[in-house]
């Protein structure tokens, strides 16, 4: 059974686990996308959203702590 709840935003499917396992057998394997340029580094680097998305190894040094502002408040 698939539950739908737009107003809460809530999807749910509601197999029990034997329903399933046989399908998840039944799947073919994904092919390995080739790519490359910025989007071999964006797939190798980016993380996913509820871990914050982030597009580094977590190594690094931030120059800034807050942003800069020109002498009139405004962004430089």
């Amino acid at each position: 059974m698939v539950l739908i709840n737009a107003r809460e935003g809530v999807l749910r499917v509601e197999l029990s686990d034997e329903e399933l396992a046989p399908r998840r057998a039944a799947m073919p394997e994904r092919p390995k996308r080739r790519l490359a340029g910025v989007l071999e580094k964006y797939e190798a680097l980016v993380r996913p959203a509820h871990l914050g998305a982030v597009t580094h190894s977590g190594n690094l040094d931030w120059p800034y702590d807050a942003p800069t502002h020109g002498d009139d408040g405004t962004a430089a």
